[in-house]
């Protein structure tokens, strides 16, 4: 009986660690969103953006909360919830920006897609849209995200961009680029958009 309880804890780690292998090794290969890098000065760059097409849907909660259900709903349209079942290729990063109380949540579709061949989504909650790109100051951050480090990095940047007279709509932009099994050097990102 003894042998039988510390079993059953050696396979659960194992499990989560062949998990962790495969979701992270997958997501390590995913297509990225391309930018152009215009300046950089310390952790801060200037990107560019190019348009892409994006699924996005709005949850309101905090961050974790709609991140969980936003995640959710727009996985289950690229695993195939569609009118054609089609399975579309995950992408980095996956974009969020609060609205008041409100998150709105997007994935980057693969760019071999253009907008009449993606299949509609079931869940009318869920919208097909085009990013139309532009300059944005990033900077970038390790570990798990949460409201307090979004806002403390958002709170850097707005600083950075009135200290070096850059012009901002105050367009804030959450990015994460990580499975949430991937428990070590984790890349996020907080984007403000730039009137230039």
């Amino acid at each position: 009986m003894k042998n039988k309880l510390i079993i059953i804890p050696v396979i659960i780690v194992g499990l989560i660690a062949i998990t962790h292998y495969f979701v992270v090794r997958n997501v390590e290969d995913v297509e990225l969103q391309k930018y152009s890098i215009e300046d950089k000065d310390g952790d801060i760059e200037i990107r560019s953006y190019a348009g892409r097409i994006v699924a996005k849907t709005t949850i309101k909660g905090t961050y974790n909360e709609a991140s969980n259900r936003g995640f959710r709903k727009l996985a289950s349209y690229i695993f195939g919830e569609n009118k054609q079942e089609e399975k579309i290729a995950m992408t980095a990063p996956v974009w969020m920006h609060e609205d008041s109380q409100d998150f709105e949540m997007q994935f980057l579709i693969p760019s071999k897609y253009s907008m009449s061949e993606l299949p509609q989504p079931n869940d009318t909650s869920i919208s097909l849209d085009r990013f139309p790109g532009g300059r944005y100051a990033a900077i970038r951050f390790g570990g798990f995200a949460n409201d307090e480090k979004i806002a403390a990095h958002k709170q850097m940047l707005l600083d950075w961009l009135k200290d070096n007279g850059h012009p901002t709509s105050g367009e804030v932009y959450f990015l994460g680029y990580n499975s949430p099994f991937k428990l070590k050097h984790r890349r996020n990102e907080v984007l403000i958009s730039i009137n230039e």
